[in-house]
């Protein structure tokens, strides 16, 4: 059902180009949490995601765990969801996804594949959110299942066009080159879309976080051909990214400028050689 409803907003967009902006149907980040031992600050993967525009959006937002052994990953056990307003309050949670909403999250086709994963399904309005994946816990707090790779998406199933989801962040742990972050993202309707990538770390510090102290950008089509490539961003784009408002304010971060037509897209965010591990935060930006 999924796929057909991809399909049928593609396809009118392409009878009728005009009609609509190009907009992101779907963003998601593949982050690993790793041992509480490398600090409480990484035991979470913590996703920010903006909708624009005047009129609210319907979405489906998952964490995957379990599941993701079938791609050779660690997955998390048994991921637990939150979703925050810009207050910070909490509007929306879910450890098991068919103890809520099962019908509602089956009927959209994007129903987890394992029993122990997270779904919400969700209208809100224009406005900045915040998706909170973690390990579930006992009553006391403590920790059942804390370490694992997680896989955190957000997925726009509003059958109407208009100006949907503009930006994603996630923070969270990187390690080496073997567990980087990767945040996936699809371009549909209208033209081509310009955005802006940013990797950050060195400058979480002023966060008090110990973050990666060199990150690396590489950004890749649907067909894993590589696009473009950054460490630091001053070493290339420097005038135009500066133009934007969105440079990094640490040389050491990296950023990527590129206008891009429909389709799927993976970046990867990665400590650059001799980096062992820190906190980094990948950022995906629409420009209007």
């Amino acid at each position: 059902m999924r796929k057909s409803v991809i399909f049928l907003l593609i396809l009118l967009a392409a009878f009728n180009p005009t009609a609509a902006p190009a907009s992101f149907l779907n963003l998601s980040t593949r982050v690993e949490i790793p041992q509480p031992s490398l600090g409480e600050d990484v035991t979470a993967v913590i996703g920010g995601f903006i909708i624009g525009g005047n009129v609210g959006r319907k979405l489906v937002i998952r964490a995957l765990g379990p599941s993701l052994t079938k791609f050779d990953l660690i997955g998390l056990p048994d991921p637990t969801l939150e979703v925050h307003d810009a207050t910070g309050a909490i509007i929306a949670t879910n450890d098991n996804w068919m103890d809520t909403q099962e019908t509602d999250i089956l009927a959209s086709g994007l129903a987890p594949s394992v029993e122990l994963e997270s779904a919400i399904l969700i209208t809100l309005p224009p406005g900045s959110y915040t998706a909170i994946v973690r390990g579930n816990r006992d009553s006391s707090g403590d920790p059942l299942s804390a370490t694992g790779t997680t896989l955190i998406e957000v997925y726009d199933i509003s059958l109407s066009f208009g100006q949907g989801l503009d930006n994603i962040s996630t923070r969270g742990a990187v390690q080496v080159n073997a567990d980087p972050m990767i945040t996936g993202f699809i371009i549909a309707n209208g033209g081509d879309q310009t955005i802006v990538l940013r990797a950050l770390g060195p400058s979480l510090e002023n966060f008090g976080l110990v973050g990666l102290s060199d990150p690396r950008l590489d950004l890749f089509d649907g067909e894993g051909t590589l696009l473009a490539s950054n460490d630091n961003w001053q070493d290339s784009q420097a005038a135009d990214i500066e133009a934007t408002g969105l440079a990094p304010s640490d040389p050491l971060e990296a950023a990527i400028l590129i206008t891009l037509p429909r389709g799927a897209y993976t970046a990867v965010l990665s400590p650059v050689s001799g980096v062992i591990h820190g906190v980094a935060l990948a950022e995906l930006y629409k420009l209007q």
